[in-house]
């Protein structure tokens, strides 16, 4: 994760976890050592990230289900009669999210055997036990297949620090670039920069989510796939709790003209028509006159409200928010506001992720669809100061527009942006939160 130099000192101090998660994301938190092995090729840090991924994840799963009070080093120990060093070494594992880093803190082969082999013994469910199972196992061939031993595979992962950068980034934007220009083809439209704004903030026991979606230099061709906004939903619980609505608080259905923020959006102003049920949106936007190589500015916005708590699993509702890249775009700007109620008991990460139908991928999954390529999570830290976007000159001003028009001060909001140069067509950039900290602690 980046950050920007502009962040006050006074945040700095209020979110210290951050420090741990920029390590545990970078991989910069393997133990000092002098590494006297050959780094890891680009092929063997694909495969070795997979592993980490899966292995965190399926790790994490298994360790939730052990009591509250076993779920800490020593208490662990205690309760499944294992080494603490072994319980240890599991828990600050998975202290920060999954990263490569994860392979040298975990424990060897052997100790994570043990480990199964008392959560069995004390009820963990089976499939979860077996899942884990297989990601030791697979842990375990990556070992002989690189490296040999733990040990070692610990000092390849030091030399890397200074050797080969793990993929993600720009490594593969020729490939995307391909891919968007044949999308582009095969759609008949594309977009030079899409933005996504979104404010959240907890009322209660409401969370509401202003919800701002822009096309910059869209193109159509006639004959070409209307441009679409998607507006995605990942819960599986009843939509009746849900209320999304338009600034104005006038329904979603039929044509929206309010849907629009005219500042922002070329003339004439398009047609948008807006349909969808079961939490799903689709506002189709269709341009008075359609010409070769025409190009227009859309800006829309909606707001959502829907219960803090699921009711199914009486835990937080606050999980994830989407970017779906549903039409060939260039840029993305995609920045989650949150207010400072929920920043103090989140933490957030961002993947680019396999686009799943109607996103029902489950979290602790996302290892499975999760691309080798992968972006960085910025924190524009509190207020707008940093929301500009070189992106998109507007940005800024857009941003500002919006705090103004739904009357909330955004000196009392966190920013995170995932910018994005050719965005992976028909993927979603998903960004978490991690509940660190329960309400009103």
């Amino acid at each position: 994760m980046t950050y920007n130099n502009q962040t006050s000192m006074a945040y700095r101090s209020h979110a210290p976890d951050y420090a741990d998660m920029v390590l545990g994301m970078s991989g910069s938190a393997l133990r000092e050592r002098k590494p006297t092995r050959a780094p890891l090729s680009e092929a063997e840090i694909k495969r070795a990230q997979r592993v980490a991924d899966r292995l965190h994840s399926d790790l994490g799963i298994v360790v939730a289900q052990l009591p509250e009070q076993a779920q800490g080093g020593s208490g662990m120990s205690r309760y499944l009669d294992i080494v603490r060093n072994t319980t240890q070494r599991i828990c600050y594992a998975l202290q920060d999210p999954a990263s490569i880093a994860t392979l040298s803190r975990v424990p060897g082969v052997k100790g994570l055997e043990s480990f199964i082999a008392s959560a069995r013994r004390v009820g963990v469910s089976k499939e979860s036990a077996d899942l884990l199972e297989a990601s030791v196992n697979e842990f375990s061939r990556l070992i002989e297949d690189i490296a040999g031993s733990h040990t070692k595979l610990i000092d390849r992962l030091d030399a890397g620090l200074g050797g080969p950068k793990p993929p993600g980034g720009n490594s593969d934007l020729a490939a995307r670039a391909n891919l968007f220009a044949a999308a582009s083809q095969i759609t008949g439209g594309s977009t030079q920069t899409a933005v996504a704004i979104n404010i959240i903030d907890l009322d209660e026991d409401t969370l509401s989510r202003t919800y701002i979606h822009g096309f910059i230099h869209a193109t159509m061709e006639p004959g070409g796939m209307p441009l679409v906004v998607c507006s995605g939903d990942n819960f599986r619980w009843a939509k009746g709790a849900w209320d999304r609505k338009l600034l104005d608080d006038t329904g979603l259905e039929g044509r929206t003209p309010t849907a629009l923020l005219e500042p922002f959006t070329t003339t004439p102003f398009p047609e948008i028509t807006g349909r969808g049920d079961n939490g799903q949106l689709l506002q189709v936007i269709d341009p008075k006159h359609v010409e070769p190589g025409m190009a227009l500015d859309v800006v829309t916005a909606t707001r959502t409200k829907w219960p803090f708590i699921n009711p199914e699993t009486k835990e937080s509702a606050f999980e994830r928010v989407w970017y779906l890249v549903n039409w060939p775009v260039q840029n993305l700007v995609f920045d989650v506001w949150i207010h400072e109620k929920l920043e103090r008991m989140f933490r957030p990460s961002v993947d680019a992720l396999l686009w799943y139908p109607k996103l029902s991928i489950a979290g602790g999954d996302r290892w499975a669809t999760r691309f080798p390529s992968q972006t960085k999570l910025e924190l524009l830290g509190r207020g707008i100061g940093s929301a500009d976007s070189a992106m998109w000159h507007r940005h800024g001003e857009l941003t500002e527009h919006t705090f103004r028009r739904i009357g909330e001060d955004a000196n009392e909001y966190v920013g995170f942006r995932c910018e994005v140069q050719f965005p992976i067509w028909r993927a979603g950039y998903c960004m978490s939160f991690e509940e660190i900290a329960k309400r009103g602690t």
